[in-house]
């Protein structure tokens, strides 16, 4: 069980979606309204145009397209200003350039922009194209501007977890986080998680219970830890994982892993056809993973369609040879 939900959660955490949507969360649009600012106001706020207001518009209704012709626009006008190569940087991330993105944030660098929140996208960005020491430095650079921001010492934690694999270092990261923000639930669940896969499981509920406490307490839209609760009472109680894994489900409907634990549990209580109908969801949600056609041939071989699991085989092997790695 730890093996497959570390595999869904490194999976989760390297699908470049997930990163679009973990930069939207770190990148503020206004800086006015930050009470630590990333991205620096001029002495004069009446020196901001209202063509860069417009511009700060269309990218908080996350229209891409009109941003990056805007932004075009504005550079030509004024080729030395730092805030709108990192405001360039950031459409050309969120319409998959990456590499574009970090020649316009190192461009914004080299022009003075020194911030947290320029050195948090440049950071991630690395990620996305697998450059990780570069996304440690990065990451470094922000902690040392604002040492009281979670955010990188986050990161960290999730790169040592998903990509490292050393639970132990990602744990440590992921405390510092809480001292810095003790109500973060993801800081918390994942936490927990690495608790879960250093086999020390006591640890790892008291860590989801009071993820689930703040989800609850908040009205976060954050399923996982209902997951590592299912995953975690499967065996013990499958009519309480029952009840996590549904509300997991709940949550977040469009997320494959809350559908393949949901399965993992119907499995248990020998709801086959159940099961089956889940991982079908999954598999629609996540087209490119392997692992759960071959828990669908499975399945099918036990109530004896023996047609559809060689069929499931076929296609865990074909997408294992493209995705998977080696």
């Amino acid at each position: 069980m730890s093996g497959s939900a570390h595999q869904t959660m490194t999976q989760q955490f390297r699908a470049p979606a997930v990163w679009c949507i973990l930069l939207l969360a770190l990148l503020p649009v206004s800086s006015s309204t930050q009470t630590n600012s990333t991205i620096p106001e001029p002495n004069n706020p009446a020196a901001v145009s209202e063509s860069e207001r417009q511009l700060e518009g269309l990218i908080h209704q996350k229209r891409w397209a009109e941003a990056g012709e805007l932004v075009g626009e504005l550079i030509q006008k004024d080729p030395a200003n730092p805030r709108l190569l990192f405001w360039q940087g950031r459409v050309r991330f969120e319409r998959n350039d990456p590499i574009g993105a970090i020649v316009t944030f190192r461009s914004a660098e080299r022009l003075g922009l020194d911030t947290e929140g320029l050195h948090k996208a440049l950071g991630l960005t690395y990620f996305v194209i697998h450059q990780y020491v570069l996304f440690e430095q990065q990451m470094d650079k922000a902690i040392k501007i604002d040492p009281t921001d979670f955010e990188p010492v986050y990161y960290l934690g999730r790169y040592y977890e998903t990509t490292r694999n050393n639970f132990s270092r990602a744990r440590d990261f992921f405390d510092r986080a809480i001292a810095l923000k003790p109500n973060d639930t993801k800081s918390i669940f994942n936490r927990g998680y690495c608790l879960e896969m250093m086999g020390r499981l006591d640890e790892a509920r008291a860590y989801y219970e009071k993820a689930i406490q703040l989800v609850e307490e908040t009205q976060e839209r954050y399923s996982w830890p209902y997951q590592g609760m299912a995953r975690l009472l499967l065996t013990s109680d499958p009519e309480q994982a029952l009840h996590y894994a549904e509300k997991a489900v709940k949550l977040e409907p469009d997320l494959d892993s809350n559908h393949l634990v949901l399965a993992k549990v119907k499995e248990r209580m020998e709801k086959i056809p159940e099961a089956i109908s889940e991982l079908q969801i999954a598999t629609h949600l996540n087209p490119t993973s392997a692992p759960p056609h071959y828990t669908l041939a499975i399945l099918y071989k036990r109530i004896g369609n023996r047609e559809a699991a060689r069929m499931q085989i076929e296609e865990f092997n074909k997408l294992n040879s493209i995705y998977e790695p080696q």
